[in-house]
């Protein structure tokens, strides 16, 4: 187990992660993949997971309506990209609370239920690309939104939403 680098559950029925998945001893993993199931929602213990190598984590096309407060705790340094597209999700505001994630480049947030998004969630992404936050429910975007320090973004996608203003 300490030696695999993918670790792919794509295309399966999982409803939940036994709370023990947070103990797996994973160092090397580099791509984490729940994509296509039924994952209702992410087990506290995930928080504790250490996973120094992990560089892609991909949550998309599940039913996941809100993420665990531990989800603040990761310790993922090298993650590049992060993608929960096609859920349900409603509330981001803890998704980067304590840990900073300096290398993530992609952040796929599309297709979920999102209806605000706090400038907090945002403050600690220096090396991001790509911000996708197309297919929502948001109606407007933080006044403070465009004095964020994202020196790399380069595409920012808010199609089909039910934005009425843009601050300024």
């Amino acid at each position: 187990c300490r030696l695999i680098e993918t670790l792919d559950l794509d295309g399966n029925d999982l409803t939940l992660l036994p709370e023990s998945f947070g103990e797996l001893p994973l160092l090397k993993l580099k791509r984490l993949s729940f994509e296509n199931n039924k994952l209702t929602g992410i087990p506290r213990s995930f928080g504790k997971l250490k996973l120094p190598a992990l560089e892609h984590l991909t949550f998309r096309q599940n039913q996941l309506r809100e993420l665990p407060d531990t989800f603040v705790d990761l310790h993922f340094p090298a993650l590049s990209t992060l993608d929960f597209c096609g859920n349900k999700l409603t509330l981001l505001d803890k998704l980067f609370g304590k840990t900073p994630l300096p290398n993530l480049e992609r952040l796929n947030l599309a297709q979920n239920r999102l209806s605000n998004i706090s400038t907090l969630m945002l403050l600690d992404l220096p090396s991001l690309i790509v911000l996708n936050l197309s297919r929502n429910d948001l109606f407007e975007l933080p006044n403070d939104f465009g004095q964020l320090k994202l020196p790399k973004l380069e595409e920012l996608n808010l199609t089909t939403n039910r934005l009425q203003t843009l601050p300024l």
